[in-house]
């Protein structure tokens, strides 16, 4: 084609490069490996002449350190291959150990799956600006695991007490039955005595959730030392408990800043 528009348009090759928005010097290039009989266009970057094992390649990339978005080791493994393989390449095969690595470690991990309704509830605090007093909304949810139903919250200006989260508890087991099990975070409204009250009345179990992990989903949960006990007792396994320790919250205003109480001397 180059050398047509040159011959039919006696054109230079300064003006046919412009037109084809290229270098002149790249298009020279480009016509002497065609007159060699070699591909104008390779890959980019420097042409690898080492000779690569792939079998030893393969074992060192799943040797690697492997996470959710970084392979620890792999900038030295690449140093180690930089003349058989490029970055490109090598970045490739990581990231596909990496992702399969991913998928069986959550095949792997145990799981509780709640099979039937009204057997948990998870009860949790959050926020909603753009309404009520201040531009902000409290709602207190509740949600059944297994059927994932949102039972009526409780919504407020403020973050809710201890007391006003017991009665709507209160109201919700009148209305729907208690649950087993009760999950819940370590908020100090969650964990008020009055909330433990009405859960020992109606002999719901309480869950609470290892403080300071990250979020969770709500419906598959295996921390928890209440869950542990429960399969060392029921089910004769054998699985560690979890240190039992108290937490509670500097002010309303940080609900969730939470410092170790467990060992806190008591000066009444």
């Amino acid at each position: 084609m180059i050398t047509e528009a040159k011959t039919r348009y006696g054109l230079p090759i300064r003006i046919l490069a412009a037109q084809m928005g290229l270098c002149p010097a790249t298009l020279r290039r480009w016509r002497r490996r065609i007159s060699r009989r070699e591909v104008p266009v390779g890959r980019r970057g420097q042409r690898k002449v080492k000779r690569l094992n792939l079998g030893e390649l393969k074992e060192r990339i799943e040797s690697l350190g492997h996470v959710r978005k970084r392979s620890r080791g792999s900038g030295s493994l690449h140093r180690t291959y930089a003349d058989g393989i490029s970055r490109r390449d090598l970045d490739a095969m990581v990231r596909a150990v990496r992702q399969e690595t991913s998928r069986n470690r959550v095949a792997n991990t145990y799981h509780v799956s709640w099979l039937r309704p009204n057997l948990a509830w998870a009860m949790d605090d959050c926020e909603k600006t753009e309404h009520g007093a201040g531009g902000m909304l409290h709602l207190h949810n509740l949600t059944d695991l297994h059927s994932r139903y949102r039972l009526p919250p409780l919504a407020s200006d403020c973050l809710p007490c201890g007391e006003e989260v017991a009665g709507h508890l209160q109201y919700l087991f009148e209305r729907f039955d208690p649950p087993l099990f009760c999950k819940r975070d370590n908020g100090g409204n969650l964990n008020h005595l009055a909330v433990n009250h009405v859960l020992e009345e109606a002999l719901v179990i309480p869950i609470n959730s290892p403080p300071y992990r990250a979020a969770y989903n709500q419906h598959q949960r295996w921390d928890s030392s209440a869950f542990r006990l429960i399969f060392n007792y029921y089910f004769n396994t054998n699985y560690d408990i979890l240190p039992d320790k108290s937490y509670a919250h500097y002010s309303e205003k940080f609900p969730y800043r939470f410092f170790d109480v467990t060992a806190t001397p008591n000066h009444n």
